[in-house]
Order: structure tokens, then C-alpha cells, then sequence
């Protein structure tokens, strides 16, 4: 048995009793007529002792190797190349990737930089440090000490050469906004989890369960519930269709255009999808524990609609969509798989509403191809 079952058992008994709590409070306020700020203050009792129990469930699970996990030395590689796959393949062990040309094949190990300004091809970045996780001095990932001016713009150009500094980019966002404070600056527990454990998740079977594991049992279903879902029922409905039609250059520009300044933060991973297993984001404790069930579905986003990971924060994230659904049913399929990982979607172009009707995601998800997503 894999001995990091007992742990886990723990963290989903513990994580189930708890959000049935809070998903009771939060109905109960919205029936009352209180705002979103009400139910989160309303179960600020539950979360007191829910988040430090759940970090340290999921971090003894981490910390145990598990049986499965292949062993060898740092430079063997984590498993067979599929064909025809035309990404860099990533070890889970070092974050080193393959970039494959033709014929010929060369390991490329990319490090975290070091303390200082980086220059990355035609990119230059101002001073920045090396961060490291809770009770882990290994760097996870460089980041930037101030924000950088057009930040968007300066993510898609780091992002168009990722595959040749086997750096991933992201934005730095903030718990109580601003450029500084948690969870960059402080150190927080950080649950790990490696690629090869993502490896072995189904991104199907893992939106299935979190659809599932966000609902009520069927005789608690009230007409609140039933329009939240519309136009799907208490069942999930699928994996959405992939799409085809890239943003446009103009779109491109708009969506890029919506990020303001923002520190930089670079990962060392093979894709965007496998930057928050990387760096052990804590963000999904409360519901998963460690964040490989999503990144998991974030793989499967990348490959469906091009969606990439730009901007994380203390319990959010936001990504952007380059083959973004163009109808509203494609739309409400997608909005449904996003519904079912997170509590709330924040639409980025009406900062400060919250939105948790799929209905309501599929028109956002159609005006803009930015996907931010409230965890907590």
C-alpha cells in the first residue's frame, strides 16, 4: 500500500466535512440576501483551524516517497516519449526537458537563476531573488523584487521562447493586492507533487469527481443550485470539445493588454500546466491537498484550447485561453469544467464581482479569453 494513503485519507475526510460546512453557510447567506463578503466572513471559523490541519495532512503525504514513483539517478529520464508529441518532455525530478529537432536530441537542464537582473534573449528584467518554499530552502522559482511595466506583453515575449530556456513565466499576484506580501514574499507551506504522479491522472475522471465533489447530495438540491448548473444537471456533462480558431493578433493584444504591472516569476518546467505541481501551490489545499488533480486538468486545457497559466496569486489563477470557445454552447461546456475546480470565476474586465453561475462563465469566457479562478 502506498504509505502516503493514510495521510491523504485523513486530508479528504477532514477537507469533505469542512466544505459541506461552508458550502452550507454560503447558501444560507445567499438565501438571506448577504454578499459574497458576508459568507466569507461567515466561515472564517471553519477555515481558522481548516487550512494549517489540511497543510499538514498534505505535507507528510509529500514528504513520504511513494512506492510508485520510479527510482534512478537525477538524470534518467521519467518515461518513454509519446510520438508525435511535439513538446519538450520534462523529468520530474530536476525539470530538465528535452527539446527534440529532427534526428537529434539534446538535454537541456534549466536552473532557477540566480540572485540578480536575468536576461532572457531580447528580454531584460530588473533585480530579482530566488524563492523558496516552507521548511524547504531548495529555490522553486526566481522572481522579480518590483513590478514590471506591461507585464502582459513581457510574459508572451518570455513565453515565446520558454522552449529554449526551459523557463516558464508567470505573474506574480498578491493576497491583499499590491506588489508584496503572501504568498511570494512570506514562505508557505508548499505541498509538492511530481510530474510523474500527474502523469498517471485522468483529467476526465479528475473533473468528474471535483464536479461531484462540489455538489450537494441530490435530496439537498434547492432551485438556487439547479439554476447555477443550467443548462447541465447534477451529472457532469463531459469533456468540452477542443477548439481550432486562434485569437486573432488583435485579441491577443487586448487580452495581454488587461495586465497591468505585475512582478515576474520564473519556473523551471517543461509547460505552463506543470508550474503549480512544480512549485507546490497552495492554493488548492483546502479542496485537493496538492495541486495535481488541476494540473492535470490544466494540461488537458493546454492541449484542448491552448489555455497557459499566467498570473498566480494566494488562491487564485488566471489563464489565458489562445483557442477560446466561439459559441455559447462550446462556452458552457467549458465554463462547466471551470466551474467544477473552482469556487469562483472573477470575469478580470469587472474587477471585484463574483461569478458562479456556468451560464454567467460562458458569456464571460466569450467576451474575454482570460480564465481567472477563485480556489479557496
Amino acid at each position: 500500500m502506498d504509505p502516503r494513503r493514510p495521510f491523504l485519507l485523513l486530508h479528504d475526510c477532514f477537507a469533505t466535512g469542512s466544505r459541506a460546512a461552508m458550502q452550507r453557510i454560503s447558501r444560507s447567506a445567499s438565501r438571506k440576501g448577504f454578499t459574497t463578503w458576508h459568507a466569507r466572513r461567515s466561515v472564517e471559523s471553519v477555515r481558522r483551524f481548516e487550512r494549517p490541519l489540511l497543510f499538514i495532512f498534505a505535507i507528510v503525504a509529500a514528504k513520504i516517497t511513494s512506492p510508485s514513483a520510479p527510482a534512478g539517478p537525477r538524470s534518467e529520464r521519467c518515461g518513454p516519449r509519446q510520438a508525435g508529441c511535439p513538446r519538450p518532455m520534462a523529468c520530474w525530478r530536476c525539470g530538465s526537458w528535452e527539446a527534440v529537432s529532427g534526428k537529434e536530441r539534446v538535454m537541456v537542464t534549466a536552473d532557477v537563476p540566480a540572485d540578480g537582473p536575468v536576461r532572457l534573449g531580447s528580454v531584460q528584467l530588473p533585480v530579482g531573488r530566488q524563492l523558496s518554499g516552507w521548511g524547504d530552502d531548495r529555490p522553486l522559482l526566481w522572481a522579480t523584487s518590483e513590478p514590471v511595466p506591461d507585464a502582459g506583453r513581457v510574459w508572451q515575449a518570455l513565453t515565446d521562447i520558454r522552449t529554449d530556456t526551459g523557463l516558464v513565466p508567470i505573474l506574480l499576484a498578491f493576497l491583499h493586492g499590491g506588489h508584496e506580501g503572501r504568498p511570494w514574499d512570506e514562505p508557505e507551506p508548499n505541498p509538492r507533487c511530481d510530474l510523474a504522479s500527474v502523469d498517471r491522472l485522468d483529467a476526465a475522471t479528475a473533473l468528474a469527481r471535483s464536479w461531484a465533489y462540489s455538489l450537494p447530495p441530490l435530496d439537498e438540491f434547492d432551485p438556487e443550485l439547479t439554476e447555477m448548473l443550467a443548462p447541465y444537471g447534477p451529472r457532469f456533462p463531459g469533456l468540452a470539445p477542443g477548439q481550432d480558431q486562434a485569437l486573432t493578433e488583435a485579441e491577443l493584444a487586448r487580452a495581454l493588454g488587461r495586465f497591468g504591472p505585475a512582478r515576474i516569476g520564473l519556473v523551471p518546467a517543461a509547460r505552463p500546466a506543470d508550474v503549480l505541481a512544480l512549485i507546490g501551490y497552495g492554493g488548492t489545499v483546502n479542496r485537493y491537498g496538492t495541486p495535481g488533480q488541476l494540473s492535470a486538468a490544466m494540461r488537458s486545457w493546454e492541449n484542448r484550447f491552448g489555455a497557459v497559466l499566467v498570473e498566480v496569486g494566494f488562491d487564485h489563477i488566471c489563464l489565458l485561453a489562445r483557442r477560446p470557445p466561439r459559441t455559447l454552447p462550446d462556452a458552457q461546456a467549458v465554463a462547466a469544467e471551470l466551474w467544477s475546480f473552482c469556487d469562483e470565476f472573477w470575469p478580470i474586465d469587472h474587477p471585484g464581482t463574483a461569478v458562479r453561475e456556468i451560464g454567467a462563465i460562458a458569456e464571460s469566457i466569450l467576451d474575454v479569453p482570460i480564465w481567472s479562478l477563485w480556489l479557496d
